[in-house]
């Protein structure tokens, strides 16, 4: 009723088309808002290399996925940034959890 978060983001352009037109065919009318946890690439391969939880979790899989990842974030976000641009917000994730949730609280507050 008064929105959802959905976890995980786009990981493909078409993802976002997808994820508009699931909306407008639900009728759903709100507003959108992209909240980017910007995280710098040794923090993620550091964040990844301590949970340690498949197979391919070893320095090679880790920067091998990471580099997979961040070829395409650019494109994904700037798609996204172009759709929804009032309610595009960037978060610089090298802090810790409760910072970053009161810095995300804090720009929800503001765009709405």
């Amino acid at each position: 009723k008064n929105g959802f978060i959905f976890d995980g983001g786009f990981r493909f352009k078409e993802e976002i088309e997808e994820f508009e037109n699931l909306l407008k065919d639900s009728g759903n009318l709100m507003p959108v808002s992209v909240i980017y946890l910007r995280m710098p690439g040794w923090k993620s391969a550091e964040r990844l290399s301590q949970r340690g939880r498949g197979s391919d979790d070893t320095e090679e899989g880790i920067l091998g996925r990471l580099s997979n990842h961040y070829n395409r974030l650019g494109e994904r976000m700037s798609n996204a940034r172009k759709k929804w641009p009032s309610f595009f917000i960037i978060i610089v994730g090298d802090k810790t959890k409760e910072e970053m949730h009161g810095e995300i609280m804090e720009k929800i507050r503001e765009v709405n």
